[in-house]
């Protein structure tokens, strides 16, 4: 089973969906959301972890972190940034076997450097700020940054949501689930509720990590829509997009990436 995820440009009419799977491979595909044409980048025998990629405000830049698991391999863990929708590192921070590797971050517009905590870039034309301690804190900030609002604070689930025991699921395991509530205006007093979730997930290609949607209406009723994997809202119209089983929609098909298979591309440049 495969998961579609997408970052849209802040400031451009484009976008990037990261395929990943099957397996422990990804593909990038870049989106002109003006024509909804689509330009496969490139594929990666790797997991790139999606909530830990960022896309400039342009749409230009790509910056990607992946962990193969591989503690005792050099490059085990690295960081890449590279041109938009293709993985060609213009500069790639790896990481020597047994250590932690780089750290992540984030595009901001306002310095002529790229910080990752570990090394600086002078030519990029952004500033990428360190994560914080909390899990996948650096992924609530980026949708802080592009729009979203927090409605609870990162905080342990509240009894009712959790599930129940049993079917594997031990106390412990409800104990540590913890989750973050966020919502983007839609419109006409609409809302996209997304709530991130860390903890328990039986899901492939999702991890122990990954997000549920809802739709808010004017009157506040909540509309849960459960297959979606990913949903945003366009930042120059009011339109959501969201994937569904690899499928990038908003009224109609956009994109089926279930067909797709691993293909050994070359970058442009």
């Amino acid at each position: 089973m495969a998961h579609l995820h997408g970052i849209l440009a802040r400031q451009a009419p484009t976008a990037i969906l990261i395929k990943r799977g099957p397996g422990k491979q990804s593909c990038t595909i870049g989106w002109d959301r003006r024509t909804d044409a689509f330009t496969t980048g490139q594929w990666l025998k790797k997991a790139i972890d999606f909530h830990q990629a960022d896309l400039s405000a342009d749409g230009q830049l790509f910056a990607h972190y992946c962990n193969d698991q591989s503690w005792i391999r050099p490059n085990h863990v690295y960081r890449a940034i590279s041109r938009a929708p293709w993985l060609k590192a213009l500069v790639f921070w790896g990481a020597r076997p047994r250590t932690y590797g780089p750290g992540v971050g984030l595009f901001f517009r306002g310095s002529d450097r790229v910080h990752l905590g570990i090394e600086v870039v002078p030519w990029l034309p952004q500033v990428l700020r360190p994560a914080m301690a909390v899990p996948d804190a650096i992924f609530f900030v980026r949708l802080q940054r592009d729009g979203w609002v927090a409605l609870t604070p990162w905080e342990k689930c509240p009894p009712e949501e959790l599930p129940p025991i049993g079917a594997g699921v031990r106390h412990g395991q409800r104990r540590a689930m913890h989750r973050i509530v966020l919502a983007k205006e839609l419109g006409f007093g609409w809302k996209l509720w997304q709530t991130h979730w860390v903890g328990l997930n039986d899901v492939p290609n999702r991890g122990t990590a990954w997000e549920t949607f809802a739709l808010l209406s004017p009157a506040g009723a909540l509309d849960p829509r459960a297959s979606w994997e990913w949903a945003d809202v366009e930042p120059d119209r009011p339109r959501v997009v969201w994937t569904d089983d690899g499928v990038l929609w908003p009224t109609e098909t956009l994109l089926d990436t279930r067909g797709m298979a691993f293909e050994p591309l070359l970058a442009p440049y």
